[in-house]
């Protein structure tokens, strides 16, 4: 089962499991196999299942690891994917992150808007060190420019994913302080003058539209054409930004799933 998917620490432990079993079971039977037929120890097999002996250890401590690590419940996954849609390998679940004195399971993280934010049912982890110890994961990658957020309560988190995964309004496309958008405020401004006068004087309306209406050899306007040009490289420009950004959030993931047991 690939790392960051739902039911992955489930998964991992039921091999490491038996990855541990299979290679006690190899260290014993070399060992003693090799002491029967012999009548001894000294002999070349017994040093072979000293060799053994360090992955099973190896496999016997991810196995403990993998007992303690807390996986995401189906209830967080159902509301989850209910409430959300997030662009692939901006997300995973059941992460489980190791320190130097204590580890961290989270159910769900994400990454977006320059935000990595996640969400834990373990009692045991610290919301405060596990964020702390991301964002040193990150630096040690050289991704900066994050700010790590960790919740324990559901609601709450649902609504970060969800901010997460709104779009971005336009660039020239501004809130006042009541949330209207002002970012055409001059322009609408000078249309609601201009019908105006238009009402006022039919006839120099006629004129304005014949003095502003220019238009080239093929019938369309000049202005009109250039405005839409305009629209087009900032619609352009737009896309090729949050591409970028995606392709950062996803390096960012990559790095929390790489540290991830």
């Amino acid at each position: 089962m690939k790392k960051g998917s739902f039911g992955y620490l489930r998964g991992k432990r039921i091999l490491s499991f038996l990855k541990s079993a299979l290679f006690l079971a190899s260290v014993f039977v070399t060992y003693f196999a090799a002491l029967r037929h012999f009548g001894t120890n000294k002999n070349v097999f017994s040093i072979l299942a000293a060799v053994l002996a360090l992955p099973a250890g190896r496999s016997i401590v991810e196995t403990v690891l993998c007992v303690r690590a807390r996986s995401a419940s189906e209830e967080a996954r159902e509301a989850i994917t209910r409430a959300v849609e997030l662009p692939g390998g901006t997300s995973g679940y059941d992460l489980y992150l190791t320190a130097y004195e204590t580890a961290f399971s989270l159910s769900h993280a994400a990454c977006g808007k320059d935000r990595v934010i996640g969400y834990t049912e373990d009692p045991g982890t610290n919301p405060a060190l596990c964020a702390q110890h991301i964002a040193q994961m990150l630096a040690k990658d050289d991704t900066y420019g994050y700010k790590v957020t960790i919740y324990t309560d559901l609601d709450t988190y649902l609504r970060e994913l969800e901010t997460l995964a709104r779009p971005e309004p336009p660039a020239d496309v501004r809130q006042d302080g009541n949330g209207n958008s002002t970012g055409n405020t001059a322009g609408e401004e000078s249309a609601a003058s201009n019908g105006e006068e238009s009402a006022a004087s039919a006839g120099n309306a006629a004129g304005e539209q014949s003095a502003d209406g220019r238009q080239d050899g093929n019938g369309n306007s000049a202005g009109n054409a250039a405005g839409e040009q305009s629209a087009a490289s900032s619609e352009e420009e737009d896309a090729s930004s949050a591409g970028t950004s995606v392709e950062k959030d996803r390096r960012a993931m990559r790095t929390l799933l790489a540290v991830s047991l």
